[in-house]
């Protein structure tokens, strides 16, 4: 009894000594729930951008057992997103990573609420400023950054090759060399933009008021597009000082002229009217129901194109003076209230690195924001192939990435840019509904946000650093 009692204390002790080194052991390998680290990642996007981002965080944890991470999907109409984050944040239950509206994040690090993704990437062994591509920082004070952009994303033009192929056009040209003069692209617009009749906008019996395919789908209330045309007619939006609007200088004036003509001269770009662009739709849905044959728009809709079975392709934005394009993209943040901060900058850089998060890329949601995954072919080859990424797609948004034909986003470069845009867009809307002219929409503008205006963020600048 007594040998008995010796065997079966020394096979306890033994167990125990297992359960000490293997804390799986016993268990089937599994994490105690206390042991699980648990996160929330809160992002906006499309109901595809929604499953694409799932199943990237699917992924990760099934990566990392002892990290559990809760995607948090927050439609981003009006301001919801930024409602609920608020709520969360002010309740104390903030994410531990997540999306931000560009506006809020600055304010929200200047308060010490967002991390300084660089103390980070000061103690990471792989990743630095040179890991990633240029300009690409939301910087709130001289090197210190809140974070960056949570891919790349630059403007082209989406078509429906059918409307080119029934009017016996050829498709938009595909390298920025290349690329349409203002007034060929005007040309083929109004070719491509037809009445109820089939009467396209350059006939003289052509019904203004009943056209059922517009030529060019153009976002005349889309920061990033009046971005890229000012840049192309050598203007900006604010002074090389950084003190005021520079909207009263000939080039911007003459920008927002030929944008007003491209509505209510040309008829080929529908009024950007609530219940107009509601009835038309987005690209996608414009392009799939032909109520447009082009739309300006960028990169990300690569992932809806190709599912919704639309005879598509892309080619560059046309030129004014110069051909110019834009780098953006919203920003990805890590809270300071994160109990686990390393955990949040592991996550970080999963969602950045295809290595983790390829169908990310690959299905046609983002472009990276590393490096090497446009310098290195291997790499590069596994993103940039397959029916999301039709042939012209490296010409028309990525060859220009690494040129002086890419100007960093307005969010990144101006201070208090919310409030500023704000002001301009509203400012403009009369140009675009057709009931005020460029002079009196450029004098109200600039009365009326000159004096908010707060200059550029530290480390970044006016356009003319970037040509």
């Amino acid at each position: 009894m007594e040998e008995n009692m010796k065997k079966l204390t020394l096979a306890m002790i033994c167990v125990l000594a297992l359960l000490v080194v293997f804390p799986g052991f016993g268990g089937g390998g599994q994490q105690s729930s206390s042991d699980v680290k648990k996160m929330t990642y809160t992002f906006w996007g499309s109901d595809l951008e929604r499953n694409a981002q799932n199943g990237a965080i699917e992924a990760f944890n099934q990566q990392n057992p002892t990290i559990k991470v809760e995607p948090m999907h927050i439609p981003s109409a009006g301001n919801e997103y930024t409602i609920r984050v608020t709520a969360m944040v002010n309740a104390g239950n903030a994410p531990d990573v997540g999306y931000l509206a560009a506006g809020l994040s600055f304010v929200w690090a200047r308060e010490g609420r967002l991390y300084n993704i660089m103390d980070f990437m000061n103690a990471d062994p792989v990743y630095n400023l040179n890991t990633y591509v240029d300009d690409i920082y939301y910087y709130y004070e001289e090197g210190k950054s809140h974070g960056h952009t949570s891919s790349i994303n630059s403007m082209g033009i989406f078509y429906n090759k059918d409307c080119f192929d029934a009017a016996r056009l050829p498709y938009p040209p595909s390298t920025p060399a290349t690329a349409w003069t203002w007034d060929q692209f005007v040309d083929v617009a109004q070719q491509l933009t037809l009445d109820v009749n089939g009467r396209n906008a350059k006939d003289p019996n052509f019904n203004r008021n009943q056209i059922r395919q517009y030529g060019a789908l153009i976002s005349h209330t889309y920061a990033p597009q009046l971005l890229q045309f000012l840049d192309s007619n050598g203007a900006d939006l604010l002074t090389v000082d950084g003190t005021r609007l520079a909207l009263d200088t000939p080039e911007a004036r003459d920008t927002l002229q030929k944008m007003a003509d491209l509505i209510h001269k040309y008829y080929v770009s529908p009024i950007p009217t609530e219940s107009n662009l509601s009835e038309i739709g987005e690209a996608p849905q414009a392009l799939r129901g032909k109520r447009a044959a082009m739309a300006f728009s960028g990169y990300w809709h690569l992932l809806d194109m190709p599912r919704m079975g639309i005879p598509f392709d892309v080619g560059v934005v046309p030129k004014l003076k110069e051909y110019r394009n834009v780098k953006f993209a919203g920003i990805r943040c890590i809270f300071k209230d994160t109990k686990h901060p390393q955990e949040a900058w592991h996550l970080y850089k999963y969602l950045q690195n295809p290595t983790g998060a390829l169908s990310l890329f690959r299905d046609g949601l983002w472009m990276p924001v590393l490096r090497d995954w446009y310098e290195k072919p291997e790499l590069f080859s596994q993103w940039a192939t397959g029916p999301a990424h039709p042939a012209n797609f490296k010409p028309v948004f990525v060859d220009h990435l690494f040129t002086r034909l890419s100007t960093p986003d307005w969010t990144l470069r101006i201070m208090n840019f919310n409030d500023i845009w704000a002001g301009v867009n509203a400012g403009l809307q009369p140009l675009w509904l057709g009931t005020a002219t460029v002079d009196e929409v450029v004098r109200n503008v600039t009365q009326q946000v000159n004096p908010i205006v707060k200059g550029y963020n530290p480390s970044m600048g006016h356009a003319s650093k970037y040509r």
